[in-house]
């Protein structure tokens, strides 16, 4: 019964660090991620601002994403992806907003 216990235990703290360690590689992974876009996007469009900024990660994109608001687009979400080493516009709620990547759909 105690030899159980101890398996039962064990299994629920390799279990704990496990998860614990894939939320924080998440965490980092998408803050990071998040400061990255934010210089893209300051570089790219140096007089706007942003009204909102989120991350997250697609199962379907498989890999990280950042969703960006603009102040002067409070309707607007552009999703921004990294391939490659490089940020990308990856997608839209209105393809005819001010602030699409030439790159977009390519």
């Amino acid at each position: 019964m105690k030899r159980k216990l101890l398996v039962i235990s064990m299994f629920v703290i390799c279990l704990a660090a496990v998860i614990g360690y894939f939320i924080i590689d998440y965490k980092n992974k998408s803050t990071d991620l998040e400061k990255e876009v934010v210089l893209y996007v300051q570089a790219k469009y140096p007089d706007t601002t942003l009204k909102n900024i989120s991350s997250g990660y697609s199962l379907k994109g498989k890999g990280y994403y950042v969703d960006v608001i603009y102040n002067d687009e409070p309707n607007i979400r552009y999703t921004y992806m990294k391939f490659d080493n490089k940020i990308t516009l990856n997608g839209t709620t209105n393809p005819e907003g001010k602030h699409m990547d030439p790159s977009f759909g390519k």
